[in-house]
């Protein structure tokens, strides 16, 4: 049985952009990720050990994108998706970056990525 969790506006603060005026200040993204898999253990037993642990993936990805610094929002994407799937229950990722404040005035860029074990 599949269930989708997801996490909604999640706020990581890093370095992401291919200009350089992109390259030299971290600025605030929103991320968004559904992860699909089979969590009817934590349905079940209301067990706080056997849900994923989403306050530790989210922490992982922040150091995951302070660390890379990715330049294209297609990048960082993948990555996040790549650990995700890393997550023993988790079968398929979509990671949903919005990227605001593009060098086009009061634009936001929205990538989605999805990828699948």
């Amino acid at each position: 049985m599949m269930h989708t969790l997801t996490l909604k506006n999640l706020p990581v603060t890093t370095i992401l952009g291919a200009y350089p005026e992109e390259r030299d200040t971290p600025r605030e993204i929103r991320l968004t990720l559904h992860l699909t898999g089979d969590f009817s253990q934590p349905a079940a037993s209301d067990n706080l050990d056997d849900a994923l642990d989403y306050h530790a993936l989210y922490l992982r990805i922040g150091e995951l994108l302070r660390t890379t610094k990715p330049r294209l929002i297609e990048h960082a994407a993948k990555l996040i998706a790549d650990l995700c799937l890393t997550l023993p229950d988790v079968v398929s990722a979509t990671v949903i970056l919005e990227k605001p404040d593009v060098p086009v005035k009061t634009a936001a860029a929205v990538f989605q990525f999805t990828l699948s074990k």
